[in-house]
């Protein structure tokens, strides 16, 4: 019984090191006791220890990354061909794997299909200078690995095109300054200010 509790702990102090806080945080927000989730290249599964009510974490793989972390997959599939019935989730979440997708809309039309009417879509990613960074790092580090750039107008036109409403644009940070230019600067500053800088970033929307 000691031992069970000792690997228990020992995997919430791992997975504490994985979980980033601004994700916590809205993905505590955005669920409770009723709430069906689904998350989409979930790897290492950590936010199925976060979100309230159910979790399915999908991923395309269910090999380890390495020796110190295993994915923690639910079910085995791609994202471009979900095995599940229409409007099946109140939640569906991407956490900084979007980018890795050469075909987007493909991607969100899926994720939307599989989201019941008024759930809420979340991706969480990085801005366009991050995701440039990456495109450079890879072709050095992990040749024929890719980080497609988006600009925030791009985003926005790829939610609107999946039927999603409401779209909010988040910069990843608890900074309070932060918290005030998304509230007082208008959308189109707001967006220039995510295109040319590195940073977290999320946006959230509901389905039509």
């Amino acid at each position: 019984m000691i031992d069970a509790i000792n690997k228990m702990q020992d995997l919430d102090k791992k997975f504490e090191k994985i979980i980033v806080p601004t994700q916590k945080k809205v993905l505590e927000q955005y669920t409770n006791n009723g709430t069906i989730t689904l998350e989409i290249g979930c790897g290492p599964g950590q936010y199925r220890y976060i979100v309230k009510g159910s979790y399915v974490g999908i991923d395309i793989s269910n090999k380890p990354y390495n020796e110190k972390y295993l994915r923690m997959i639910d079910i085995m599939a791609n994202a471009n061909a979900l095995p599940f019935k229409p409007a099946s989730f109140n939640l569906v979440f991407f956490s900084n794997t979007f980018y890795h997708f050469n075909n987007p809309f493909e991607m969100l039309e899926e994720a939307v299909y599989v989201l019941k009417p008024g759930g809420r879509l979340v991706i969480f990613d990085y801005s366009k200078p991050v995701h440039n960074y990456l495109d450079k790092l890879y072709s050095i580090t992990c040749p024929g690995s890719r980080a497609y750039s988006k600009a925030c107008r791009e985003w926005n036109a790829l939610f609107e095109e999946s039927g999603i409403k409401n779209i909010k644009f988040k910069i990843g940070s608890q900074n309070s300054v932060v918290g005030l230019a998304e509230k007082y600067l208008p959308r189109g500053m707001l967006w220039f200010c995510i295109d040319h800088i590195r940073c977290n970033i999320y946006i959230t929307g509901e389905k039509q």
